[in-house]
């Protein structure tokens, strides 16, 4: 599992997406969803995108309020309205599915997570 993002790194990441903002056009912070999904011997990650916020203070908020399932994360990045070249930003930012800041993607823990479901979940999945 990845460690805590510090504050300074994430202040930092703050104050690059306001400059770019300035120089670039309007920027937002598009929060995606990931989890396990499937059968169980047959698993994989889907995503999908939950939120758009104008900020990466306003997206991790809005993370810490809604309750999603532990074998679940998110990722949050930078994209600039309207840009033609439909690349995402760098700005990689990775959340818990409780909330808290990561360094890189835990899917090995949302795998473990999902191994644990009761079997009950799983009926009439292939």
């Amino acid at each position: 599992m990845g460690q805590n993002m510090s504050k300074a790194k994430i202040a930092t990441l703050n104050r690059q997406s306001k400059k770019s903002n300035r120089k670039q056009g309007r920027q937002v912070w598009v929060v995606m969803h990931y989890e396990v999904l499937g059968p169980r011997r047959r698993p994989y990650f889907d995503a999908l995108q939950f939120h758009v916020a104008s900020s990466l203070k306003g997206a991790e908020t809005w993370i810490r309020s809604v309750g999603v399932e532990s074998h679940s994360w998110w990722q949050v990045h930078p994209y600039i309205i309207d840009d033609q070249s439909g690349e995402e930003g760098d700005q990689i930012v990775y959340f818990s599915y409780r909330g808290k800041r990561l360094a890189a993607a835990p899917q090995k823990r949302a795998l473990a997570a999902y191994d644990k479901l009761p079997a009950s979940r799983f009926k009439g999945w292939g």
